[in-house]
Protein backbone atom coordinates (compact mmCIF):
# COMPACT_ATOMS: atom_id res chain seq x y z
CA UNK A 1 0.00 0.00 0.00
CA UNK A 2 1.60 3.29 -1.01
CA UNK A 3 1.29 6.50 0.97
CA UNK A 4 -1.69 8.66 0.10
CA UNK A 5 -0.44 12.21 -0.39
CA UNK A 6 -0.80 14.13 2.89
CA UNK A 7 -2.82 11.30 4.36
CA UNK A 8 -0.74 11.62 7.51
CA UNK A 9 -2.05 13.93 10.22
CA UNK A 10 -5.51 14.63 8.92
CA UNK A 11 -8.13 15.74 11.41
CA UNK A 12 -8.87 12.07 11.80
CA UNK A 13 -7.29 10.73 14.94
CA UNK A 14 -4.55 8.65 13.39
CA UNK A 15 -2.11 8.72 10.56
CA UNK A 16 -1.34 6.38 7.73
CA UNK A 17 2.05 6.51 6.10
CA UNK A 18 2.52 3.07 4.70
CA UNK A 19 5.85 3.69 3.03
CA UNK A 20 7.57 6.00 5.49
CA UNK A 21 9.26 3.91 8.17
CA UNK A 22 10.70 7.02 9.78
CA UNK A 23 7.27 7.84 11.18
CA UNK A 24 7.26 4.77 13.36
CA UNK A 25 4.55 2.12 13.44
CA UNK A 26 1.95 0.58 15.69
CA UNK A 27 0.99 -3.05 15.71
CA UNK A 28 -2.51 -4.35 16.36
CA UNK A 29 -4.30 -3.14 19.46
CA UNK A 30 -3.73 -4.79 22.82
CA UNK A 31 -7.30 -6.17 22.84
CA UNK A 32 -7.36 -7.19 19.18
CA UNK A 33 -8.57 -10.75 19.72
CA UNK A 34 -11.05 -9.80 22.45
CA UNK A 35 -12.74 -7.00 20.46
CA UNK A 36 -12.47 -8.47 16.97
CA UNK A 37 -16.22 -9.10 16.83
CA UNK A 38 -16.90 -5.37 17.25
CA UNK A 39 -14.83 -4.37 14.22
CA UNK A 40 -15.97 -3.74 10.68
CA UNK A 41 -15.47 -6.63 8.28
CA UNK A 42 -14.42 -6.53 4.64
CA UNK A 43 -17.99 -7.37 3.66
CA UNK A 44 -19.24 -4.38 5.66
CA UNK A 45 -16.86 -2.05 3.84
CA UNK A 46 -17.58 -3.48 0.40
CA UNK A 47 -21.32 -3.11 1.02
CA UNK A 48 -21.05 0.67 1.54
CA UNK A 49 -22.46 2.82 -1.25
CA UNK A 50 -19.99 3.99 -3.90
CA UNK A 51 -17.05 2.27 -2.24
CA UNK A 52 -14.09 2.12 -4.65
CA UNK A 53 -13.27 -1.15 -6.34
CA UNK A 54 -10.29 -3.21 -5.28
CA UNK A 55 -10.44 -2.65 -1.53
CA UNK A 56 -8.88 -5.42 0.54
CA UNK A 57 -8.27 -6.00 4.24
CA UNK A 58 -4.80 -5.07 5.47
CA UNK A 59 -3.01 -6.46 8.52
CA UNK A 60 -2.75 -3.48 10.94
CA UNK A 61 0.88 -4.37 11.59
CA UNK A 62 1.61 -3.94 7.86
CA UNK A 63 -0.42 -0.76 7.46
CA UNK A 64 2.14 1.28 9.41
CA UNK A 65 -0.33 3.12 11.63
CA UNK A 66 1.08 5.92 13.72
CA UNK A 67 -0.69 8.17 16.20
CA UNK A 68 -1.39 11.81 15.47
CA UNK A 69 0.72 13.92 17.87
CA UNK A 70 -1.78 16.82 17.64
CA UNK A 71 -5.33 15.50 17.57
CA UNK A 72 -8.02 18.07 16.77
CA UNK A 73 -11.76 18.40 16.39
CA UNK A 74 -13.44 19.41 13.12
CA UNK A 75 -12.72 23.12 13.65
CA UNK A 76 -9.31 22.72 15.25
CA UNK A 77 -9.95 22.44 19.00
CA UNK A 78 -7.67 19.94 20.81
CA UNK A 79 -9.39 16.68 21.79
CA UNK A 80 -8.47 13.71 23.95
CA UNK A 81 -6.16 11.39 21.98
CA UNK A 82 -7.52 8.17 20.56
CA UNK A 83 -5.32 5.47 22.22
CA UNK A 84 -4.87 3.05 19.35
CA UNK A 85 -2.96 0.49 21.38
CA UNK A 86 -5.71 0.12 23.98
CA UNK A 87 -8.35 -1.39 21.71
CA UNK A 88 -8.69 -3.17 18.38
CA UNK A 89 -8.02 -1.98 14.83
CA UNK A 90 -9.18 -3.03 11.36
CA UNK A 91 -7.70 -1.57 8.17
CA UNK A 92 -9.01 -1.79 4.60
CA UNK A 93 -7.84 -0.01 1.50
CA UNK A 94 -6.50 0.58 -1.96
CA UNK A 95 -3.74 2.91 -3.12
CA UNK A 96 -5.96 5.97 -2.80
CA UNK A 97 -8.74 5.08 -0.36
CA UNK A 98 -8.17 3.75 3.17
CA UNK A 99 -10.69 2.85 5.88
CA UNK A 100 -9.60 2.36 9.49
CA UNK A 101 -11.91 1.19 12.27
CA UNK A 102 -10.83 1.56 15.90
CA UNK A 103 -12.89 0.07 18.76
CA UNK A 104 -12.39 0.78 22.46
CA UNK A 105 -14.40 -0.42 25.45
CA UNK A 106 -14.12 0.29 29.18
CA UNK A 107 -12.53 3.64 28.40
CA UNK A 108 -12.91 5.25 31.83
CA UNK A 109 -15.00 8.07 30.40
CA UNK A 110 -12.77 8.77 27.39
CA UNK A 111 -15.47 7.69 24.94
CA UNK A 112 -17.91 10.30 26.24
CA UNK A 113 -15.31 13.08 26.63
CA UNK A 114 -13.86 12.60 23.17
CA UNK A 115 -17.19 12.31 21.35
CA UNK A 116 -18.62 15.31 23.20
CA UNK A 117 -15.54 17.39 22.36
CA UNK A 118 -15.81 16.53 18.67
CA UNK A 119 -19.50 17.45 18.64
CA UNK A 120 -18.89 20.72 20.49
CA UNK A 121 -16.17 21.77 18.05
CA UNK A 122 -18.39 21.33 14.98
CA UNK A 123 -19.49 24.94 14.37
CA UNK A 124 -21.23 26.58 11.39
CA UNK A 125 -18.71 29.45 11.38
CA UNK A 126 -15.73 27.12 11.32
CA UNK A 127 -12.53 28.57 9.86
CA UNK A 128 -9.61 26.56 8.62
CA UNK A 129 -6.60 25.99 10.84
CA UNK A 130 -2.96 24.96 10.58
CA UNK A 131 -1.34 22.08 12.42
CA UNK A 132 2.33 22.75 13.10
CA UNK A 133 3.07 19.50 14.92
CA UNK A 134 3.05 16.77 12.30
CA UNK A 135 5.15 13.60 11.96
CA UNK A 136 6.59 14.63 8.60
CA UNK A 137 8.03 17.99 9.59
CA UNK A 138 5.77 20.28 7.59
CA UNK A 139 2.76 22.34 8.68
CA UNK A 140 -0.62 21.15 7.47
CA UNK A 141 -3.54 23.39 6.53
CA UNK A 142 -6.94 21.85 7.33
CA UNK A 143 -10.35 23.02 6.11
CA UNK A 144 -13.70 21.62 7.21
CA UNK A 145 -15.66 20.34 4.22
CA UNK A 146 -18.72 19.78 6.37
CA UNK A 147 -20.61 17.47 8.71
CA UNK A 148 -22.16 14.21 7.53
CA UNK A 149 -25.67 13.44 8.73
CA UNK A 150 -26.02 10.14 10.57
CA UNK A 151 -28.98 8.22 11.90
CA UNK A 152 -29.73 7.79 15.60
CA UNK A 153 -26.65 5.68 16.31
CA UNK A 154 -25.47 4.83 19.81
CA UNK A 155 -25.68 7.37 22.64
CA UNK A 156 -23.64 10.03 20.82
CA UNK A 157 -22.46 10.28 17.26
CA UNK A 158 -20.68 12.62 14.88
CA UNK A 159 -19.24 12.47 11.37
CA UNK A 160 -17.38 15.12 9.42
CA UNK A 161 -15.02 15.52 6.49
CA UNK A 162 -11.96 17.75 6.12
CA UNK A 163 -9.60 18.68 3.33
CA UNK A 164 -5.92 18.84 4.24
CA UNK A 165 -2.96 20.31 2.37
CA UNK A 166 0.73 20.03 3.12
CA UNK A 167 3.33 22.07 1.26
CA UNK A 168 4.36 20.45 -2.04
CA UNK A 169 1.60 17.85 -1.78
CA UNK A 170 -1.79 17.45 -3.45
CA UNK A 171 -4.87 17.94 -1.24
CA UNK A 172 -6.30 14.89 0.50
CA UNK A 173 -9.57 14.27 2.30
CA UNK A 174 -10.19 12.79 5.72
CA UNK A 175 -13.43 11.59 7.30
CA UNK A 176 -13.93 10.92 10.98
CA UNK A 177 -16.91 9.07 12.41
CA UNK A 178 -17.24 8.64 16.18
CA UNK A 179 -20.07 6.65 17.76
CA UNK A 180 -20.30 6.16 21.52
CA UNK A 181 -22.37 3.48 23.23
CA UNK A 182 -22.04 3.63 27.00
CA UNK A 183 -18.32 3.60 27.76
CA UNK A 184 -17.46 2.06 24.39
CA UNK A 185 -16.38 3.87 21.24
CA UNK A 186 -16.11 2.94 17.59
CA UNK A 187 -14.39 5.33 15.20
CA UNK A 188 -14.24 5.03 11.43
CA UNK A 189 -11.52 7.03 9.69
CA UNK A 190 -11.40 7.36 5.92
CA UNK A 191 -8.42 8.83 4.07
CA UNK A 192 -8.76 9.47 0.35
CA UNK A 193 -7.37 11.44 -2.56
CA UNK A 194 -10.90 12.56 -3.56
CA UNK A 195 -13.85 13.77 -1.55
CA UNK A 196 -15.76 10.92 0.08
CA UNK A 197 -19.50 10.79 -0.61
CA UNK A 198 -21.82 11.32 2.36
CA UNK A 199 -23.71 8.13 1.52
CA UNK A 200 -20.48 6.14 1.76
CA UNK A 201 -19.74 7.63 5.18
CA UNK A 202 -23.28 7.00 6.42
CA UNK A 203 -23.18 3.34 5.35
CA UNK A 204 -19.84 2.77 7.07
CA UNK A 205 -21.17 4.45 10.22
CA UNK A 206 -24.31 2.30 10.21
CA UNK A 207 -22.23 -0.87 9.88
CA UNK A 208 -19.79 0.15 12.61
CA UNK A 209 -22.60 1.04 15.01
CA UNK A 210 -24.34 -2.27 14.32
CA UNK A 211 -21.14 -4.24 14.94
CA UNK A 212 -20.52 -2.47 18.24
CA UNK A 213 -24.12 -2.83 19.42
CA UNK A 214 -24.15 -6.56 18.61
CA UNK A 215 -20.85 -7.05 20.41
CA UNK A 216 -21.98 -5.20 23.54
CA UNK A 217 -25.29 -7.04 23.67
CA UNK A 218 -23.65 -10.42 23.27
Amino acid sequence: MRRIPVAAALAAALLLAACDASLGTLTAGARQAELEGALLTLDDVLSAASIPAGITEVDPARANLTEDPDQRGPCGAPVDPLPLLDGAIAVFGTDDFIVVNVVLTDTGGLAERRTAALIEDLRPDCDGYVKDETPFGKPQAVRLVGPVELGDLGDQRIAFQVEAVVEDEDPAFGVEVAIRSGDALTEVLVLATDRVLDETVADLADAAAARLAAFLSG
